[in-house]
Parts: structure tokens; C-alpha cells; sequence
């Protein structure tokens, strides 16, 4: 769908909406399809309002865009790194809990910018409607309400963009309304972070930013064949200039983690847009069915639920609520799931981690790295009692066996000359 879009000589009006093409475009039968509807012109709604204006000139502009607990100490994390080093900062807080996190740190100034609820404008609609019939595709579930969230933020950085003059411009991930028009208008050089797993080349979001900071080499080689491969089937410029691998972004990689006596951590994927490739709604039953398996033979398990949604598929089974992801690393006696992020930190912190998979199942050459820790769900338990650890082959997928904590040395490499 994104080659169609990048092929699309309305492209750069385009491109703050690829990560919708990627999360919410669905593949449709000949005879299901239709035309798309005639969108709605552009307006604020009654009691939307334009954010504040602010004059501001400096190093850094961060776009967060932060709402869990991890995010929030994600862009924590950066942001002081950042004043540390020196740098002023501007953050644009898009929620309170961004903005009560981050104001009163030194050298930051925090903006809190709450876009309105305008409506996709009809022109948007006319240079998508193309790329989907070029691409047999049509808008899916919720599709909409995020284009419109897109188009709110186009306006929110409309209206401040030309009072603004930052040297660098940071992006936690191109998966988020203001941050995706952001990346795509912004004047000055942008990096941005990966921030799960790379699926497939199939559903490949073209980079954004002139630099994009990986995990680790594995994708740090990867997204560069792929945006070098996509850019070349397009005939269009290539944005990315510069990938740079740092280690984990979001989750602590431990010096020492496990205990053979603890539970075994059942880490699940949630649901939503994963379950579209081919043989992962098998896979997450498989992992449903594998964990009870183990606890009904007498083995402690505990799930670690995906914090959007799929808790309820645990039931009768312990959850982990409101604990650390350090906390129940270390007192796990090994890690199992699907395609987590999780699990590649739990293999770098030295645990016993294992991939449930089996032909016909979904894999993602992102994660090649831990091909020998796949596992059928069959051979589970003797597995475990194998205690394997992946830490040897964890060194390619997450930088230094380390999470990049912004430190002046990190920042350095994430800065210079972008």
C-alpha cells in the first residue's frame, strides 16, 4: 500500500498518513469494493480551539506524543539526557501526563497543544482514493478517526511551525498523528526511534526522519534494505540519510536476571494488528493453550498481558498488574511468547527466552538472530528444562546487551551532523 501511496503525485500531502495505509488499510475482493466516500471539508468543530501560540528558538523539538508508563519514561529519559547535555529543549505535550512529567526540569520548556476534531479534508480524501484503487484496498476499521487525528495535527502544527526554529527535531515514532506531520513538514533535520519489532516487508512504513535509531544491527540492516528497496521500486528520494543502532529504547536490559525457581513468564502480544498476517491468530492461541498446558502440569507461569487489551483472554490464569517489567524479569525462571519486544531484552538480560513458532506461522526476518530459540509448542516443556540462555545471540538484535539511556555519548552519536 505504500508504494502506491510514495507513487502518488500527491505524496507529500500523503505522507503523514502512512502509518494509517500500514495499521488500517485492509486488502479487499474485487467484488466487496467501493468507492471511497467524499470526505468532509477541514473545520474546526465547536469547542475545538487552537493551541496557544508560543515563540521559541533553540537545540531540540521533541514530539513525544507519550501515554503509558514506559513511553512516559522513554521521553523522561531523553528529555533530561538532553538538558544534561546542554541542550534546550522545547517538548510539545499532547496530555497532561506528558506535560506534569516534564515541566519544571531545567532548560525544557514544555507547550501543551490539544488538537481539535477537524474533519479529513475532501482534498485528502481525492489523492487517497486513487492509491487505494490502485491498490485493491479500502479503508478499515477505525481508518477514519485516525485520518482525522492526522488532519487535527496537521493543523496544530500548522498554526505553530513557523514560530519555531529548532536545530533537531525528535520524534519518538512515526506511528502518531503529530509526530507523523511533523517529521513529514519540519524544516530542520528529524530522528526517530524504532519502536517494535519490524514485521514485514509487506506492510513496511517508508523511514521519515533523516536519522532513525534502531535496536540493534539486526534492524538497523534490515529497515535499510527495505527503505532502500522501497525508494528504488518508487523512483522517490529516500528521506532516511543515516540508521544508527543504540541498544533497547524503552525496557531495562539487567546485568543478571531469572530465578530457576520463579514462574515461567508467559509474554503475551495483545491484540489488534498482528492477528492480520498469516498464521498469528493460531499463534496467539497456541500460546493461550501452551501456558495452561504448563500450569495444569504443575509449572508456575505468569502472564505478562500486552498493556493494550488482551488480558481477558488470561483468565483463570496470574496476571502480572501493576509491576515493573525489571521486576518480573528477575523473578522469572525463563521467558516465552511470540514476537514482543520483551523478548529480545529477556534473552539480553540472560534469561532462558523462548519463540513460539512453527511452520506456517508468521516470522519476521527482524528476529532471525534467535532462530535457534524457536520452539513448537510441543517441545515446550523439554525445553525448559534445557534452560538455554540466548544471550550469545542477543548481541546482534539489541546493541551492547544495554538500553541507550541518552547519555552524553548516546547523544553524540543520535546528534551529530544530522
Amino acid at each position: 500500500m505504500n508504494r502506491e501511496l510514495l507513487r502518488s503525485p500527491d505524496r507529500a500531502r500523503l505522507r503523514p498518513y502512512a502509518f494509517v495505509v500500514d495499521t488500517f488499510v485492509r486488502p479487499d475482493p474485487p467484488s466487496a469494493r467501493q468507492a471511497v466516500r467524499p470526505g468532509r471539508r477541514l473545520g474546526w468543530l465547536p469547542g475545538s480551539a487552537r493551541p496557544r501560540p508560543i515563540r521559541w528558538s533553540g537545540d531540540v523539538l521533541v514530539v513525544g506524543e507519550a501515554s503509558g508508563a514506559s513511553e512516559l519514561d522513554f521521553v523522561e529519559r531523553l528529555v533530561r539526557g538532553l538538558a544534561a547535555a546542554g541542550r534546550s529543549v522545547l517538548y510539545l505535550a499532547t496530555g497532561p501526563a506528558e506535560a506534569a512529567r516534564l515541566r519544571g526540569l531545567p532548560r525544557v520548556t514544555v507547550h501543551e497543544v490539544t488538537p481539535g476534531s477537524p474533519r479529513v479534508s475532501g482534498e485528502d480524501w481525492e489523492a487517497l482514493a486513487p492509491v487505494l484503487r490502485c491498490a485493491g484496498a479500502s479503508l478499515g476499521r477505525d481508518a477514519e478517526r485516525v485520518m482525522g487525528e492526522v488532519a487535527a495535527a496537521r493543523e496544530v502544527w500548522r498554526s505553530l511551525s513557523s514560530s519555531l526554529d529548532a536545530r533537531t527535531l525528535i520524534a519518538r515514532s512515526n506511528y502518531r498523528p503529530l509526530s507523523a506531520v511533523a517529521l513529514a513538514e519540519a524544516a530542520c533535520p528529524t530522528v526517530c526511534f524504532q519502536h517494535s519489532v519490524v514485521t514485514a516487508p509487506a506492510s513496511f512504513v517508508p523511514i521519515p526522519s533523516r536519522r532513525f535509531v534502531t535496536f540493534g544491527e539486526t534492524s538497523r540492516a534490515l529497515l535499510e534494505r527495505l527503505d532502500r528497496e522501497m525508494a528504488a521500486s518508487v523512483g522517490a528520494p529516500r528521506i532516511c540519510q543515516d540508521l544508527v543502532a543504540s541498544g533497547s529504547l524503552t525496557d531495562p536490559v539487567l546485568s543478571s536476571a531469572g530465578s530457576p525457581s520463579g514462574p515461567v513468564l508467559i509474554i503475551d502480544s495483545g491484540e489488534g494488528f498482528a492477528p492480520r498476517f498469516l498464521g498469528v491468530a493460531e499463534a496467539y492461541a497456541s500460546l493461550e493453550a501452551t501456558a495452561r498446558r504448563l500450569a495444569a502440569a504443575g509449572v508456575p507461569v505468569m502472564v505478562r498481558a500486552h498493556p493494550r487489551g488482551g488480558a481477558r483472554r488470561w483468565k483463570g490464569l496470574p496476571v502480572s498488574t501493576g509491576r515493573a517489567l525489571a521486576d518480573d524479569l528477575r523473578g522469572a525462571s525463563a521467558v516465552i511468547g511470540l514476537f514482543s519486544t520483551v523478548l529480545p531484552v529477556a534473552a539480553a538480560s540472560g534469561l532462558p527466552t523462548l519463540f513460539l513458532w512453527k511452520p506456517g506461522w508468521f516470522a519476521t526476518p527482524d528476529l532471525a538472530p534467535f532462530a535457534p530459540h524457536r520452539v513448537a509448542p510441543e517441545d515446550v516443556v523439554e525445553r525448559l528444562r534445557e534452560r538455554r540462555p540466548a544471550r550469545a545471540v542477543a548481541s546482534a538484535y539489541v546493541a551492547g546487551l544495554r538500553r541507550c539511556e541518552f547519555t552524553p555519548e548516546d547523544l553524540e552519536v543520535l546528534l551529530t551532523a544530522t
